[in-house]
């Protein structure tokens, strides 16, 4: 595929069950109600990842500027690009991700947060990103972040409210 097609339609089918009440929630997968068409009985776990790394960074003076220095952007279309390839079963960077679609019924959407390179935003970022309930997107996995500092004291919320979390 030439798009990331399967991000904004599953997006799209996520918004779409949630404002009608056809989703539910297991562990940490969203459930999307099956619906009509091709494959109306089957219903559709969605795995809801966020992407928490430093995308700016506020100087002495209280100026916040773009950061770029770890390829954070680069990451960000790595993970967008890595949801799709799992969505659609594209096995052309991954050769044991071929055909996984119709081996795996879980489907994949990412998020994206910005830690600022500040311990304190970050975990303010995660309680709210774990205090969501339906019909709020709820995590299912937290990748990120890339500096100890921030991830260390992420991950112990994470961990005590049972989200995965990898750098």
């Amino acid at each position: 595929m030439s798009s990331l097609s399967s991000l904004p339609l599953l997006d799209s089918l996520r918004e779409e069950a949630a404002s009608n009440g056809t989703i539910t929630r297991s562990g940490t997968l969203d459930i999307v109600a099956g619906r009509s068409g091709e494959n109306a009985d089957e219903d559709i776990p969605i795995c809801h990842m966020i992407y928490f790394m430093p995308f700016s960074q506020v100087d002495g003076d209280g100026i916040r500027t773009v950061f770029n220095e770890l390829a954070t952007v680069e990451g960000g279309a790595a993970a967008m690009l890595a949801a799709q390839h799992l969505n659609t079963g594209d096995g052309s960077l991954v050769p044991e991700v071929a055909g996984l679609s119709d081996r795996c019924p879980i489907r994949f959407t990412v998020e994206f947060m910005d830690t600022e390179f500040v311990e304190s935003s970050a975990v303010n970022s995660v309680i709210d990103l774990t205090d969501r309930k339906l019909p709020e997107r709820e995590p299912c996995a937290i990748i990120g972040a890339v500096r100890s500092a921030v991830s260390i004291p992420t991950s112990l919320i994470t961990g005590l409210r049972g989200y995965p979390q990898f750098r």
